[in-house]
């Protein structure tokens, strides 16, 4: 049997979006980056928004995997509506805009945790910088997972070293420090 590559590998666990959330309050924009989307990710839902608070009623509701938002809006600013989701959610985010022209914009959205931009110019790019942030964000979340797994591993193995401690009657002093870390790692997860 043939061993596969890494890339290979890679391309054998990519996430596909299920939940697609899209703000955009130009109607022709809207079809044009559904088509591409759907195309891409047949399976996916698509949730539409041409405001801020249709999106934000819709975010109570169904949560996504990523959200696509125009930064020139006629009701808000869309780093007005990055901000308030990275106040609530990591959730991927990006910029599928005409209106980034300006790098103070540009760098304010880097800053604020957009996870990318592209420019409707480029719209053909837009399913594949969507298929690589959503992947990009599922490793994060596996790692943070694991990390916290292993954590909690550490923490028990902690905790039945205390006992064993306690058990034997044992310096006390020990099982305290050993409950003090055990306090600290419970505050890494």
């Amino acid at each position: 049997m043939k061993e596969k590559t890494k890339e290979q590998i890679s391309i054998d666990h990519q996430v596909t979006p299920e939940n697609i959330f899209i703000l955009d309050d130009n109607p022709d924009d809207l079809k044009l980056i559904s088509t591409l989307l759907k195309r891409e990710f047949p399976k996916a839902l698509l949730l539409i928004s041409e405001t801020k608070k249709q999106l934000m009623e819709k975010l109570s509701w169904v949560k996504p995997d990523i959200i696509i938002c125009d930064f020139r809006l006629r009701s808000c600013n869309g780093l007005d509506v990055l901000i308030e989701i990275r106040e609530k959610s990591d959730v991927p985010f990006i910029f599928c805009t005409s209106a980034l022209d300006n790098h103070n914009e540009l760098s304010d959205s880097i800053l604020n945790g957009a996870s990318g931009y592209v420019l409707k110019d480029d719209i053909n790019d837009l399913p594949k910088m969507v298929g690589q942030v959503v992947n990009k964000h599922a490793e994060k979340v596996n790692e943070r997972m694991d990390r916290e797994k292993h954590i909690s591993l550490i923490s028990y193995k902690l905790q039945r070293l205390q006992n064993t401690i306690l058990v034997a009657g044992m310096d006390n002093s020990i099982a305290d420090q050993i409950k003090q870390i055990i306090s600290d790692l419970d505050q890494l997860k």
